[in-house]
């Protein structure tokens, strides 16, 4: 059986935070965060939330957070995407008590850090500590959607496989047998949206990690997500993301000076 895939973006270690100021942070990855220290915080609807070395904090995506620091702090975390499609939930920040096991591996990835050799090794550890606050969480959050019709997974497929030349309508229902009004129908019955719609977030999504995790002008990466320049790119990035391209690039930049391991992609 083909499970869909968990996808982790980052994993890093970071020391002496301070400050810590990103304001109304909104990604479509989530966050894993373990604070050894005391000293940072989250601010959000549900008020401020202190990242103590007593519990395991998560942020699902699409949620709306600010970050400050009292004084320096060191931290572990984890982004990543869940699998699509998930069932919807209502988003929240999760606070998971830790486990003394948790720290012990935790400090174990500290240790590793120097050694060259010791990337999978580290790479194992996070993932298993990931996977185990996971599964602390309520079961809906972890629960996949309905499989959507066979032919409608194979449309999902192809945009997902082509974001830097993404197919139209006629393409996709091509691909799905069917004629175009009757393709946009049912896959906008099946996934709650229409195929453009879910186009333009993938790419929008991929253009995200790129703004976070790569180097790449907003001009190369514009074109790698499939949009015809920059500005067609900065103008459906701000209205689903709520900020400009270059905003979010300096909101992920801002607070930090750490040592990381950025995942295959």
């Amino acid at each position: 059986m083909n499970l869909p895939q968990l996808r982790i973006h980052l994993i890093a270690c970071m020391e002496e935070i301070y400050p810590w100021i990103q304001h109304n942070l909104y990604t479509p990855f989530w966050r894993y965060y373990w604070n050894p220290e005391r000293g940072g915080f989250l601010d959000c609807e549900a008020g401020s939330i202190e990242l103590t070395p007593e519990h395991v904090t998560l942020i699902p995506g699409y949620y709306v957070f600010s970050t400050r620091a009292e004084k320096p702090f060191s931290q572990y975390y984890i982004h990543f995407n869940p699998p699509e499609p998930l069932q919807p939930i209502r988003r929240r920040i999760h606070r998971i008590p830790l486990r003394e096991e948790w720290r012990e591996r935790w400090e174990e990835f500290r240790r590793l850090l120097p050694e060259p050799g010791a990337a999978f090794r580290r790479a194992v550890i996070a993932e298993s500590l990931l996977f185990e606050a996971l599964l602390e969480l309520p079961p809906e959050n972890l629960t996949l959607a309905p499989s959507p019709d066979p032919r409608i997974v194979r449309a999902r497929k192809a945009i997902a496989e082509h974001l830097g030349d993404p197919p139209d309508n006629g393409e996709l229902a091509a691909l799905a047998g069917l004629n175009r009004e009757s393709f946009v129908r049912l896959f906008r019955r099946e996934c709650g949206e229409s195929p453009q719609q879910l186009s333009r977030r993938l790419r929008i999504e991929h253009g995200c990690k790129l703004l976070h995790y790569s180097n790449c002008s907003i001009e190369e990466i514009a074109e790698r997500c499939g949009f015809s320049d920059r500005y067609h790119f900065t103008r459906v990035f701000s209205a689903l993301m709520r900020c400009s391209p270059a905003v979010f690039r300096r909101l992920g930049e801002s607070g930090y000076a750490s040592r990381a391991e950025n995942l295959p992609k």
